[in-house]
């Protein structure tokens, strides 16, 4: 594989068959580079913080038991908080996200998603939100 100067890339394989795929786990064969995501997401607790967990790494935690939906759910929203001066969120509902959550917790089976939050865009009509389709 080329890089934008043409130059081969030290670590990506060259056959034809595997032209524009990464190396296996996101390795390079040049000493001090980086070894991918997994690497460096190793020394990742929650000591950082529920609301900075990937899905992936929430719904682990989540099943582990590590986590509770609800202390999940409660770190995103005071994440969202924190962050109201952008405006990112056009409606929240605080009470409604930690009821349900509470729901999870306490729920004998779960679905493979259950207890990772999620936002939806206001372009979605739901029965319990306000639908602005993008407009104040």
């Amino acid at each position: 594989m080329l890089d934008l100067a043409g130059r081969k890339r030290p670590g990506w394989p060259s056959s034809r068959r595997s032209v524009g795929r990464a190396p296996a786990c996101g390795r390079t064969s040049a000493p001090g580079r980086a070894l991918g995501r997994t690497a460096a997401l190793r020394g990742r607790t929650l000591m950082n913080g529920p609301e900075r967990l990937t899905a992936s790494e929430a719904v682990a935690q989540l099943t582990a038991g590590a986590l509770t939906a609800e202390g999940l759910t409660r770190a995103c929203l005071e994440q969202a908080r924190a962050g109201a001066e952008i405006k990112a969120w056009a409606w929240l509902d605080p009470e409604q996200a930690i009821a349900q959550a509470r729901a999870v917790d306490r729920a004998e089976r779960k679905g493979l998603l259950a207890g990772a939050p999620v936002g939806i865009k206001d372009i979605i009509d739901t029965v319990d939100m306000p639908t602005g389709h993008g407009s104040p």
